[in-house]
């Protein structure tokens, strides 16, 4: 018998027998009226996932104690910077700075919460623009090498190749040759 549901993307109404069912990591499913929401869907969790990671990676390096409240600051301040940056630049940005934040957290710490946040989110600020460039260059050196590498496995190329021009050079040269009598 089908129930009426509701996508969890959209909220369009529909029915479990109509909408595509994914489970959910408690109990029950979420549902979905297409693929395309499903993506988006798993987007969505993938980016909580990444988010999460951050944040756990923070309290590792400002030694954090767990029975306190985790800083809702830094949630905050995470969610501005991923308005203009992806996760993966800015976990990058701040494992580069990483050495930074573990000596601050040990050798005198914050004088508040809020100083600690600005503290670790200014070092991360900092390193953005370059790590930016730097990925960006990453990305284009690695579109040139695969270029390089499709124009010298194309058959084209191969035929090319005139196997009968090669040489080969004679290594048993010494610097002797290059004398003279009289430098002898």
């Amino acid at each position: 018998m089908a129930r009426q549901v509701k996508c969890a993307i959209c909220k369009l109404e529909g029915t479990n027998e109509s909408f595509i069912s994914i489970p959910k990591s408690t109990k029950g499913n979420y549902y979905f009226c297409s693929d395309s929401h499903v993506k988006e869907h798993e987007y969505q969790e993938l980016e909580k996932r990444k988010a999460k990671w951050i944040m756990d990676y923070i309290a590792k390096l400002i030694n954090y104690d767990e029975t306190k409240l985790f800083p809702n600051s830094i949630r905050k301040e995470l969610n501005k910077l991923r308005t203009m940056y992806e996760y993966d630049v800015i976990y990058k940005c701040l494992c580069d700075g990483a050495s930074t934040v573990v000596w601050k957290a040990n050798n005198g710490g914050w004088s508040n919460e809020w100083g600690m946040v600005r503290y670790i989110f200014s070092i991360i600020e900092s390193k953005l623009n370059d790590t930016v460039k730097t990925i960006k260059n990453d990305e284009m050196l690695m579109e040139k090498v695969d270029e390089q590498a499709d124009k010298m496995t194309s058959v084209d190329v191969i035929n090319e190749i005139d196997v009968t021009t090669t040489t080969v050079k004679d290594k048993s040269k010494s610097i002797i040759n290059f004398l003279d009598e009289e430098d002898l």
